[in-house]
């Protein structure tokens, strides 16, 4: 029973996130679930100029079945935003990027 409520509040578990676009820092950081366990993430990107950023990423995974201890990521990544060069509204946050974890 204690391992269904945490799975429903963890799908109910939103990020922290803002705005990476027009040069503004963003961090992000959430709850999750996978095959691994229960990870907990962390990113933080710098945005570089016009509609690309960089930034690196840690995230640490507990609690899997096949793992008995934790497993550490990190890595760093850059993304393109297309929203200008589509005409997209403020609203929608289209972009691509290329990540090394």
């Amino acid at each position: 029973m204690k391992k269904n409520i945490l799975v429903c509040f963890l799908l109910c578990v939103a990020g922290i996130t803002g705005q990476a676009q027009n040069q503004e820092d963003h961090f992000n950081a959430g709850v999750g679930l996978d095959g691994r366990g229960i990870p907990i993430y962390g990113s933080y990107d710098w945005g570089l100029t016009g509609d690309f950023n960089l930034g690196v990423g840690l995230s640490l995974a507990t609690g899997g079945n096949d793992y008995d201890g934790g497993i550490l990521g990190a890595g760093f990544f850059s993304q393109w935003y297309g929203d200008r060069v589509f005409g997209l509204p403020d609203e929608f946050d289209a972009y691509g990027g290329l990540g090394l974890y």
